[in-house]
């Protein structure tokens, strides 16, 4: 009885650490991008007071607009080979509704930015989450590149366990 109820405080906790280690991590991501665009920016207190909020709102507006629609496409995706052409262009209509979104997004939000910032730094805001949103996914790919190679490897070291093994009972008849 004591060993369950140890195990049970055990678990909890794990999870509790674990949930806070997730939360922290992404405060700390927050705060680093935060960072990094004032200091790019050159953004002075009032336009950073100003512009953080403002891409908060617009990331939120965008993922709430877009999330139900990707997950479709996502389940989807999965099954390509047995979906109906019918069921494929609904795929492709939320994909171009899922752009046309964005856009939509981006141009309400154009202006706001404007009145906040001088029309260079909206520019280099503009390229800078480009550049970041592409080496994100660089970085995806990598890691998962990464995760194919270490399973290559195991494949590879569990295979030569076995030829050993073969060898040293060939040797021992």
């Amino acid at each position: 009885m004591k060993h369950k109820i140890f195990i049970t405080i055990a678990l909890v906790m794990g999870i509790t650490f674990s949930s806070y280690s997730q939360q922290n991590s992404e405060n700390k991501k927050k705060a680093n991008r935060i960072t990094f665009l004032t200091k790019v920016l050159r953004l002075t207190p009032e336009e950073s007071d100003a512009l953080f909020p403002l891409l908060k709102q617009k990331r939120e507006e965008k993922k709430e607009k877009i999330s139900p629609l990707r997950k479709s496409n996502r389940a989807n995706r999965k099954k390509l080979e047995s979906l109906s052409d019918q069921d494929i262009n609904q795929i492709m209509e939320n994909m171009f509704t899922i752009r046309q979104i964005e856009l939509d997004i981006d141009k309400k939000y154009h202006q706001k930015l404007l009145d906040i910032l001088p029309a260079k730094k909206v520019a280099k805001l503009y390229h800078i989450e480009k550049r970041f949103r592409k080496h994100k996914k660089e970085k995806g790919k990598r890691s998962l590149k990464e995760e194919k190679r270490q399973e290559k490897i195991k494949i590879l070291k569990a295979k030569a366990r076995k030829r050993q093994r073969l060898r040293e009972e060939g040797q021992q008849k």
